[in-house]
């Protein structure tokens, strides 16, 4: 794979080196490696950040998961979920435009743009993904969670 991936990095001189996109967006997985799946891996794991980020700040209300974790959230704390998620959502959009315009160079210029921008926001993320995991370890009022569920 990395010696597939640096073919493509001397077309594509923007690219990130091997170790590092493959650290965060876990390339080396991918069957074929061209710019279109390394795109769609990268949109993968934005999508997945997204959604974790997006059930802390509106909790789907089918969900017993969302309904008890969201309310270990203080405001302050999904003001920064939701700029982090702000941050993703334009970072996915430029994904997005870059797909539908099917342009490699623009291709190559957003994957170089997530891969350095991508690797802040997931360590500003990990206080509120260590809060969700921590949130079960308390104690919360079950008839409250569990009254809301009908």
């Amino acid at each position: 794979m990395k010696g597939k991936y640096e073919e493509i990095r001397k077309k594509y001189t923007i690219l990130p080196e091997y170790e590092e996109i493959n650290k965060e967006f876990n390339i080396s997985s991918l069957e074929k490696l061209d710019l279109p799946a390394i795109r769609k891996k990268i949109g993968e794991r934005l999508e997945f950040c997204l959604d974790v980020l997006e059930r802390i700040l509106n909790p789907e209300p089918t969900s017993l998961a969302d309904l008890y974790e969201c309310k270990f959230f203080t405001t302050g704390e999904k003001e920064k979920a939701f700029d982090i998620f702000k941050k993703l959502m334009q970072l996915y959009r430029e994904l997005l435009e870059a797909d539908l315009t099917a342009n490699d160079e623009e291709q190559a210029k957003i994957i170089r743009k997530i891969s350095l921008e991508f690797p802040v926001l997931r360590k500003e993320m990990i206080p509120l993904i260590k809060k969700l995991k921590e949130s079960w370890k308390e104690d919360l009022e079950h008839k409250e969670i569990l009254g809301y569920m009908g």
